[in-house]
């Protein structure tokens, strides 16, 4: 039996491996870089608190963060720590690679509001001197305009090395202007080995500058932290060295599909200052093929779980077939909930289990659906046509607990809300009165509990996973303990029982999303 570690690994060499071939024939020197940096990633770490990270943050005069430029994610965290130094130091200066020094004044105008937002791209052309989503770092730019932060461009021409000599000197010279400011600089990952960018600026500068680097989800560093801790399911903040960190806040495995949705949806892309709209909406494609792109995961899933009888029947569409899809769903019994999807972009499997609109093909969207469409298969659907809003509950319910659990075997750091973030919104009411009085029956239209029914599911999906101990998941046992689930004869079982004893859990009603 595969165990969940070496289907995640599996996973990852082959993301990883793909990514890599869009880039094609690479630099001796980038790949030079490449091999320094997972020498440096190799080392041990040691696990440490929030606290500590931040107490070490707070010395340091320059801080350097590693970025991925596909990846949002590490944006996010970066934004984190702004926050962070912006309300706990005497000031600060950010650093970006993604903008030409030549480009300063034009910086400076659009920070003080002279220019648009399309106009500064426009102007420091964006689409071709640095490419990757704006859409990423656009957060980065509003926080400073509004809090009048200084931006300071470290890009410019020339090989890695020399790159790395001229932003050196511009962060020395800017450092002299502004002693008593804390300094965050955003720069590519392979730039922060610490015999790298951080090594040169102490050249420069000279002594009595303290600085701090801090990595994001490095690949050894990840897999390493994985054999301390057997299963990684939540932010880690890992520590080298007091000068050196690396915060996990995802599988390594997501940023190379971030790379590879670069490459094949937006690296060519003429009008990529527009294309960035599509971007925050999800149209992120990861194949030509949408029907290819939902086998290929959909595949790897079942041999995981050791379901031998595979078939592929469904048609998978994408916006690009939305009108079609908005035809067949004109069709069914359940064309209102099927609208709402559509016009909010989510993705849903039919529940005639005909067809499947897939919003966008990122690992966690489509092993998602085939989660749900796995209890789809093994569900005779003709009784979801016929049966009242109770039944038709605890199936979506069901549903979508599995497809949950599904995805969260492929991304184990993928979040939903949980109790106590549900409590501060209307499905928290929503929450609370289901607990007190089991029924479905009392919501007022089908989409109210399509809606509510993937909150719940989602919620409990999330506490079953997180009671997996670490040897179930080593051995592989959480593969048995996931397809019981998806086999579950609910209506034996009496699955409102089962959901109140989850519901009723001390622990599970003190959890909410992380924030770091």
């Amino acid at each position: 039996m595969t165990s969940l570690f070496e289907f995640q690994k599996n996973i990852f060499s082959i993301m990883k491996e793909r990514a890599l071939e869009y880039e094609g024939e690479t630099s001796e020197e980038l790949l030079d870089f490449r091999r320094n940096l997972e020498l440096y990633a190799q080392r041990e770490t040691l696990s440490v608190s929030e606290k500590e990270l931040f107490n070490d943050l707070s010395v340091a005069d320059i801080i350097y963060l590693g970025d991925f430029h596909t990846f949002d994610q590490n944006v996010k965290n970066l934004m984190r720590l702004v926050k962070h130094l912006f309300s706990h130091s005497q000031g600060l200066v950010i650093g970006l690679e993604m903008i030409d020094f030549e480009n300063f004044s034009t910086l400076n105008s659009y920070l003080l509001g002279d220019l648009t937002e399309f106009e500064f791209l426009e102007q420091i052309n964006y689409s071709q001197s640095w490419r990757f989503p704006w859409s990423h770092y656009k957060e980065i730019f509003d926080f400073c305009i509004k809090n009048k932060v200084s931006l300071v461009p470290l890009n410019s021409k020339g090989s890695l090395a020399e790159r790395e000599d001229f932003a050196a000197n511009v962060i020395k010279e800017e450092k002299e202007k502004h002693p008593n400011k804390s300094f965050l600089i955003l720069f590519g990952e392979l730039h922060l080995a610490p015999n790298k960018l951080p090594l040169r600026v102490k050249e420069v500068i000279g002594d009595g500058v303290n600085s701090l680097i801090i990595h994001q989800n490095l690949d050894q560093t990840y897999w390493n932290s994985l054999d301390h801790e057997e299963k990684v399911d939540d932010f880690q903040i890992l520590k080298f060295s007091n000068e050196e960190y690396c915060l996990i806040s995802s599988p390594p495995w997501m940023k190379y599909e971030s790379m590879c949705y670069w490459f094949e949806g937006l690296m060519d892309d003429v009008e990529f200052e527009l294309h960035e709209y599509i971007v925050s909406k999800g149209y992120k494609l990861f194949s030509e093929n949408p029907q290819d792109s939902f086998v290929e995961i959909k595949t790897r899933i079942y041999s995981f779980l050791g379901i031998k009888n595979l078939e592929f029947d469904q048609n998978v569409y994408d916006h690009k077939s939305l009108d079609y899809v908005k035809s067949l769903s004109e069709k069914s019994s359940f064309t209102k909930i099927y609208e709402e999807c559509l016009t909010h972009n989510h993705s849903f499997c039919s529940l005639d289990g005909k067809f499947i609109y897939c919003a966008n093909y990122s690992i966690n969207e489509v092993a998602r659906l085939a989660g749900f469409d796995l209890v789809l298969r093994s569900f005779d659907k003709q009784e979801l046509l016929v049966k009242d809003k109770q039944f038709l509950g605890l199936f979506l319910i069901h549903a979508h607990l599995v497809s949950y659990l599904i995805a969260k075997i492929l991304n184990p750091f993928l979040k939903c809300d949980l109790y106590l973030d549900l409590e501060k919104k209307k499905q928290g009411k929503e929450l609370l009165t289901f607990i007190r009085n089991p029924d479905l029956d009392t919501f007022d239209h089908l989409q109210d509990v399509f809606n509510f029914s993937k909150i719940l599911g989602s919620l409990i999906g999330d506490y079953v996973y997180g009671v997996l101990d670490a040897d179930q998941v080593k051995l592989g046992l959480g593969t048995k303990i996931l397809k019981d689930y998806i086999e579950i004869d609910y209506l034996k079982s009496n699955l409102f029982l089962i959901l109140k004893n989850y519901l009723s859990k001390k622990e599970l009603k003190l959890q909410k999303k992380r924030v770091f």
